[in-house]
């Protein structure tokens, strides 16, 4: 998923990087180095975000004692793959949605049954930038706590189900989840298709249609609606609410990748 398409021409070969540069990071210092961009800058619309990703968080990050500076760095080294995820859910959305295409008809015919069809519009979809690094900051603590058997493990079982399964094949297994990843892209997939298919979610998908309809993302408001919209919210979604805020994650929702790099030769 962060691959590079090699296509041969009369007169040229182009190389065009659609994913991007992917690296094993040492250590944060190392990774920020790399990145070298502001987040909130990018959210403002004043800098694009690089399309460089970290494979995994850097194991010094619970070494972080400052909050501020973990989060500040937590959110700089996930926001390429945040919006990297999306962006791979966009296309897919845009592919399937190809209704003169008769060949893209054909294969999700083959793939999904007819009850997943009706579910396609609303399975691919994109999430506000804000709500998945909310997510994935409530689940790990800003990257400090993540357990030896699920390094990469960015939400609950309630929040993630995997990407390459369809939900009546989820709902026939009685839930599954990945027990491990290769890399932060994965999971993060899995997190935005757990929510596009979440069970009580009937108030968040009207308000994500709203947010469709308008074009403007409120993480926040879909956060409030992840319980449903009842006043007693769950502790991992109270520790969700308290990352956004905390993390100021709403400024990032406008913030885009650079366009795919494209060399000809």
């Amino acid at each position: 998923m962060y691959q590079t398409i090699i296509e041969q021409q009369a007169y040229a070969t182009a190389r065009s990087g659609i994913g991007g540069d992917v690296f094993a990071p040492r250590d944060t210092r190392q990774c920020l180095r790399r990145l070298s961009y502001d987040p909130y800058a990018a959210g403002n619309g004043r800098q694009m975000v690089p399309r460089t990703f970290i494979e995994r968080l850097p194991r010094d990050m619970a070494g972080i004692a400052s909050l501020a500076e973990r989060q500040k760095t937590f959110i700089t080294l996930m926001l390429p793959i945040v919006l990297r995820a999306n962006e791979i859910m966009s296309l897919q959305r845009s592919m399937i949605r190809a209704e003169s295409d008769p060949l893209m008809l054909e294969q999700a015919m083959r793939q999904y049954d007819a009850r997943d069809l009706e579910q396609l519009d609303r399975r691919f979809d994109v999430v506000p930038p804000s709500l998945l690094l909310a997510i994935a900051a409530a689940a790990t603590d800003w990257g400090r706590e993540r357990t030896a058997h699920d390094l990469m493990a960015l939400a609950p079982d309630s929040l993630a189900s995997p990407a390459n399964l369809p939900p009546s094949a989820v709902q026939a297994l009685g839930g599954a989840r990945r027990s491990h990843y290769r890399d932060l892209l994965s999971p993060m997939l899995d997190v935005i298709h757990g929510i596009n298919t979440y069970r009580d979610g009937a108030a968040l998908r009207r308000e994500r249609s709203r947010q469709r309809r308008s074009r403007r993302f409120d993480g926040y408001r879909l956060a409030l609606l992840l319980d449903g919209g009842h006043l007693k919210r769950s502790p991992f979604v109270r520790r969700v609410l308290y990352a956004m805020e905390g993390g100021a994650l709403t400024r990032l929702d406008h913030a885009k990748l650079e366009a795919p790099v494209a060399v000809v030769h």
